[in-house]
């Protein structure tokens, strides 16, 4: 096994070191909302990769969720609506009574 003759010295191992350095992630434009994204990766603004959707969105969610929701009181408000319309019809018993 090699043993190395002499011990190194602070210098030499942080010159050394100094070379090892992090490069900024390359960043991307979306065709699609214009922000900048990782390459080869969905974008976490809209959710499409390559022109597609591939993702749903927290605000996607959002959206459909409200969309939903207004879905349901206009349809509540149909329902109001239908009922105001139609006249009550009274409950006549013909000939003999329920209580008797």
């Amino acid at each position: 096994m090699a043993v190395p003759k002499r011990k190194t010295s602070k210098m030499r191992k942080r010159s050394r070191r100094a070379n090892w350095k992090t490069a900024l992630p390359t960043l991307t434009e979306c065709s699609q909302c214009h922000q900048p994204k990782l390459g080869h990766r969905a974008c976490p603004t809209c959710g499409y990769y390559d022109g597609e959707k591939v993702i749903a969105v927290a605000s996607d969610k959002k959206k459909e969720k409200k969309t939903k929701e207004e879905k349901a009181e206009k349809q509540e408000k149909k329902t109001e609506k239908k009922q105001e319309k139609k006249p009550e019809k009274k409950l006549e018993s013909k000939g003999r009574e329920k209580g008797d």
